[in-house]
Order: structure tokens, then C-alpha cells, then sequence
């Protein structure tokens, strides 16, 4: 059995400190070196037309697109505008609520909440817009953030934000119009009858829009989305969206570049032929290493 006394050490005796000479050996083992983080870069595009009306009453902006070190450090901003051709002042809309979130988005703390100061610039071009117009002219909005390789986006209104990721086709926002705010109202009353939602007349008009008097309805993401290399993010109005079938934005979303993308889509919109082809905006931001 093993005891204190079987050990062959002389406790007062003391031995040498133990060295190891690394210099001879040192070059001879490689270093492990962590190569640096690959970053995802955006390039971005944008396409307009004014369809069959008389005037263009879409806006649109881009924010430190073509500045690398403001994109890395303060982020990226898009936002689109479609005003309401039905009321006065479209296009007065439309400019209001684009300055209004690009001025907002220029005083942004990015190491803060991004998802809430997107919420309050909405609420600002509301409340913008809402002085110069009193309600009798509005706008939608779709305004996105990307920060640190992750997005942000509130919407207001039908306008259309895409995802591309792969093969497939996601949309990130939803439309507030009376048809889909009926039918919000009957599945969360434990409904699937479409019927209601289906025969209400006023079923395309806007539940919500930038320019009413009490905005309180605006969709977002609380939590940003992680993008991914190969991901395309595709802004647009109705124009775009209401008119060309996912199928055909996938595929143009597919294409090399975001100016080739938007050519692609120009060209399916021209090519369908819609009589009463509306003002059509797209914005498209490609992701990639």
C-alpha cells in the first residue's frame, strides 16, 4: 500500500528548477494565426419608371451606398415611397416621408436599439407629412437597415420588401390593406372564412399609411435578421410587386448584379402590359464576400 514513507524523494533535498529551451525549437512548430473575419459587402441599384401615369409620385433613397468606411461604421439605409395617387399631394408624400427617415437615420446611435429608432423615424414622416397634408395625402414606406452584417426594417402601407436566399423567395413585410386587415381580424378570432375579407369593396385601400392622423399600426422586425452571403434584398413598390409574380422576381433577383437585376425586372414589367401600369420603384442590395 502506498504511504508517505515510499517515497524516494528526500524532502531537504532541493532539485534544480526544471527549464525547457524553446529557441532552437520554436521555428520548427507553426503558429496557428485566426485568418480575419470575412465581412459581407452590399452593392446596390435602383429602377424607375412612371408606367401608364402622368406623373412619377414614387421617392426613393439610398444612405452610404457607395461609401465603404460610413457603411461599415454607420450602416446602410434604404428606403421607398410610393404616394397615393388617389389623394392630394403624392409626391409631396412621398418626399416628405423619404427626408424624413434619411434624416433620421443620419442621427442614428448604432449601438443602440436600431429596431426602435426605425419605428420613430416612421412615426417622424408621419407626423411630417401629416402637417403639410392634414390627412387628405399619404404615402407607404418600406425603410431598411443593415448593420453589422444584420437587417432591420419597418414598413407602412402595400409596399413590397423581398428577401431572396437561395432558390427561394421570402417577404418580409405584410401588406396593410383593408382586405388583409380583415382577414387578420377573422384567423385571430379563430376564423378561416375568407368571405368577409374577400367581399369587403374597399378591400385594396390602405388600413395604414404614412400621412394619417394617428398612425398605430407599423410592422418591423424587433430582432434584426442575420444576412448571408448570396442574399438579395429587394425594396419596391406596388408597381413591381402587385404586378410581376414571385417566379419572375426570383429569377431576376438571380442574376449577377443588382444593375442587371433591376434591368431584368424593368424589362418583365414592360413586358407584361398592364393597362394601368402604376409608378414602379425597386430598389435591390446584393450581399456577398
Amino acid at each position: 500500500p502506498w504511504s508517505k514513507k515510499s517515497s524516494s524523494r528526500d524532502p531537504a533535498v532541493k532539485e534544480p528548477p526544471v527549464s525547457c529551451d524553446t529557441s532552437e525549437v520554436s521555428e520548427e512548430i507553426p503558429r496557428t494565426v485566426s485568418p480575419p473575419r470575412r465581412m459581407l459587402s452590399y452593392r446596390g441599384a435602383n429602377l424607375q419608371g412612371i408606367g401608364s401615369r402622368e406623373r412619377q409620385e414614387d421617392s426613393f433613397a439610398f444612405g452610404n451606398i457607395l461609401d465603404v468606411t460610413k457603411m461599415r461604421k454607420n450602416g446602410l439605409f434604404a428606403a421607398a415611397a410610393d404616394g397615393m395617387g388617389g389623394m392630394l399631394g403624392g409626391k409631396t408624400a412621398s418626399e416628405t416621408a423619404i427626408a424624413a427617415v434619411k434624416d433620421a437615420f443620419a442621427r442614428f446611435d448604432m449601438s443602440g436599439d436600431i429596431s426602435e429608432q426605425l419605428c420613430a423615424a416612421a412615426v417622424e414622416a408621419n407626423e411630417r407629412v401629416f402637417s403639410i397634408l392634414g390627412g387628405v395625402g399619404g404615402t407607404t414606406l418600406a425603410a431598411a437597415v443593415i448593420y453589422d452584417e444584420k437587417l432591420w426594417f419597418v414598413s407602412v402601407g402595400d409596399s413590397y420588401i423581398y428577401l431572396k436566399r437561395g432558390s427561394l423567395l421570402y417577404r418580409l413585410n405584410r401588406e396593410q390593406n383593408i382586405f388583409h386587415t380583415r382577414l387578420l381580424e377573422a384567423v385571430c378570432g379563430g376564423s378561416t372564412d375568407r368571405s368577409l375579407a374577400e367581399n369587403d369593396p374597399e378591400k385594396p385601400a390602405l388600413a395604414q399609411f404614412i400621412g394619417m392622423d394617428e398612425l398605430d399600426d407599423i410592422d418591423l422586425f424587433r430582432r434584426p435578421f442575420r444576412l448571408a452571403d448570396g442574399d438579395v434584398l429587394l425594396i419596391c413598390s406596388d408597381g413591381v410587386g402587385g404586378v410581376l409574380s414571385e417566379d419572375t422576381i426570383t429569377e431576376a433577383l438571380s442574376l449577377s448584379s443588382p444593375q442587371i437585376m433591376c434591368e431584368a425586372l424593368e424589362q418583365s414589367i414592360i413586358a407584361a402590359a398592364v393597362p394601368t401600369q402604376d409608378n414602379y420603384t425597386a430598389l435591390v442590395i446584393q450581399c456577398l464576400f
